[in-house]
């Protein structure tokens, strides 16, 4: 019991530490996500709708707010496919033009999972393009490839289960003989009866011709089924 209180206490320390950290120094940004997913499983299917807002300490507070409308099916035991549409809504204060801007995101991607011993581990390889729905402003369109790994492990007789990952970003195609272009390193724990409630900390910054600041992000999100399909079937039986 005292490792797992040392684990809880060391993983809180180090949130607060990086998050204070942020807020005193100059050359750090801070980012605060709040969102929900909706999600319903019909046998291989699963279909989610989520939502999320994004502030920050720096420039105005509201950076951006998000919906994505997601499909993903289970091809093997242990392999996803899936596709996602992101509309954004954005603030930019940094630009020629200052003001809102609206893009739309498509997303594919493909997972694999392997559960060994108390660790669920998950590799999912992503790509995304990026459109503005303003045609003068084509020049923020962008691609990216992203690589994401991501530990689940479970502590025995804990509630706190951490998650670790780690997730590198290439510009237009994977190249592992040049640098990356952005990274993320997160930190976090599903929380509740039902891990319905997570709780991330992430760390992202750039290299390259795109360096910037680095920024801290707290993430928080709730998730939630609306049904799953051999339920229903159970309950329009009864009905009838």
């Amino acid at each position: 019991m005292k490792k797992k209180t040392r684990f809880l206490f060391i993983s809180i320390l180090f949130l607060t530490n990086s998050i204070l950290l942020a807020q005193d120094s100059k050359s750090n940004r801070t980012e605060i996500w709040k969102g929900f997913n909706i999600s319903s499983k019909i046998k291989k299917f699963e279909f989610k709708i989520a939502g999320q807002i994004r502030l920050k300490d720096f420039g105005e507070l509201y950076n951006q707010s998000l919906i994505d409308f997601k499909l993903n099916y289970k091809l093997l035991s242990f392999m996803n496919i899936g596709y996602e549409k992101r509309l954004i809504n954005a603030y930019d204060d940094f630009g020629k033009e200052i003001g809102f801007d609206n893009f739309h995101r498509d997303k594919t991607f493909i997972s694999f999972q392997y559960k060994f011993d108390r660790s669920n581990i998950k590799l999912t390889i992503k790509n995304q393009k990026k459109y503005s729905y303003d045609e003068l402003k084509s020049h923020k369109n962008n691609e990216f490839w992203r690589i994401e790994f991501e530990n689940d492990y479970n502590i025995k007789n804990f509630k706190y289960d951490p998650i670790i990952g780690f997730e590198i970003f290439y510009k237009n195609e994977i190249d592992f003989s040049s640098s990356y272009d952005k990274y993320r390193i997160q930190l976090g724990s599903s929380l509740g009866k039902k891990k319905n409630f997570s709780l991330k900390y992430m760390f992202e910054n750039t290299t390259g011709n795109n360096i910037r600041n680095p920024t801290h992000i707290l993430k928080s999100i709730y998730k939630f089924d609306v049904f799953k399909f051999k339920k229903t079937k159970k309950v329009f039986k009864s009905f009838w």
